[in-house]
């Protein structure tokens, strides 16, 4: 990643209008990709021209979300998009987290992780689109919030005008891409990694096992399989959608990234293979999933107090978790039998 901050970046403005002129369907973050930037330090070469820097507590910022009625919230890997449309409501803070749980929304956000934000204003055809960017310490897109209506304008306005950063400069430094987790260690005892598996409770504690035993996740699947993992083809991944729309079984499906964690709970209505992209298509959920860039898929189960809960998990090539699946629940209760079926046929056709 180049860091812009040591030349004008009015050659990167350049560079980007042409690149609008010859591909104009080209999305941002591909955009970004394509010039070797940041998507930050893209996005910062608009400042004053639609778009405006941001500068507050993220806290407050959020809050200032709350006011936007209802909205689609975008949060994505370099291998899955997820979308999903409500309001900004339940906003919670625990430390360095936040918390939305609302009708629709169900979100956990790394503030510690996040490092810029921009107002964008769009222009798409004739109508605008406008925006609410969240990026790491890196410039990577990590949340994205659009207002749904012409009356969140107001609201919109005052993020924009109130948070404006005194610097509205071209200029957006970043720091180093995180380092992944699969470089953090592809060590670690498999035994204690098992015998703790087979003591877990509640699935929130396993990846603080996983952490503390210093074993990343993808690396867990190959040591479990057989025992509480199985190999599934990769097809797998839309057969279970397919399932899952064909018998109206409900599920979750969690995509994450730095700074974020985006949840959807719900049935799945459209699915559609396209171009190596595998879309899950609803009024108030999309989901997009790079196919030609998926390493592993996995039936996993995890022993809780309410039985054991089970998951489709999907990995990258470098090991990054691209989106997670479980059938749709709620602590205390056990798992949907319907939805354990689904991933039991997964497994017979793999074995």
């Amino acid at each position: 990643m180049k860091d812009l901050t040591t030349r004008h970046n009015t050659d990167l403005q350049r560079a980007w209008r042409e690149l609008r002129r010859t591909s104009p369907n080209l999305r941002p973050y591909d955009a970004a990709a394509r010039l070797g930037v940041a998507e930050s330090q893209l996005l910062a070469t608009r400042c004053g021209g639609g778009v405006v820097r941001l500068r507050g507590s993220w806290a407050d910022i959020l809050r200032g979300a709350g006011r936007l009625g209802v909205v689609k919230t975008i949060t994505r890997n370099r291998y899955a998009v997820h979308e999903t449309v409500g309001k900004y409501d339940g906003l919670r803070f625990i430390q360095d987290n936040a918390l939305v749980m609302a009708e629709g929304l169900d979100l956990r956000l790394i503030l510690n992780s996040w490092g810029a934000a921009f107002a964008v204003r769009d222009r798409v055809g004739a109508t605008e689109r406008r925006s609410i960017q969240f990026f790491d310490t890196a410039g990577v897109a990590v949340h994205k919030i659009y207002p749904q209506g012409d009356d969140a304008n107001s609201a919109f306005d005052e993020i924009a005008t109130s948070f404006a950063d005194a610097d509205q400069g071209l200029d957006q430094p970043v720091g180093a891409v995180a380092t992944s987790a699969v470089t953090r260690s592809e060590c670690g005892s498999g035994d204690a990694l098992l015998e703790g598996w087979s003591k877990l409770v509640d699935t929130h504690e396993f990846a603080p096992m996983l952490e503390r035993l210093d074993i990343e996740r993808a690396t867990a699947m190959r040591i479990a399989e057989g025992r509480f993992t199985t190999r599934l083809e990769i097809s797998a991944l839309e057969r279970m959608l397919e399932l899952a729309r064909d018998r109206s079984v409900p599920i979750m499906a969690f995509v994450e990234n730095r700074g974020a964690v985006q949840i959807y709970t719900g049935k799945v209505a459209r699915v559609e293979n396209i171009g190596g992209w595998l879309n899950v298509l609803a009024p108030d959920f999309n989901l997009h999933l790079r196919m030609d860039l998926t390493g592993d898929v996995w039936a996993v189960r995890k022993p809780t107090v309410d039985g054991d809960v089970t998951s489709v998990e999907t990995y990258a090539a470098d090991g990054t978790n691209i989106v997670t699946f479980f059938g749709a629940r709620k602590p205390g209760v056990p798992e949907l039998s319907e939805w354990r079926s689904i991933v039991s046929d997964l497994e017979e056709v793999a074995s």
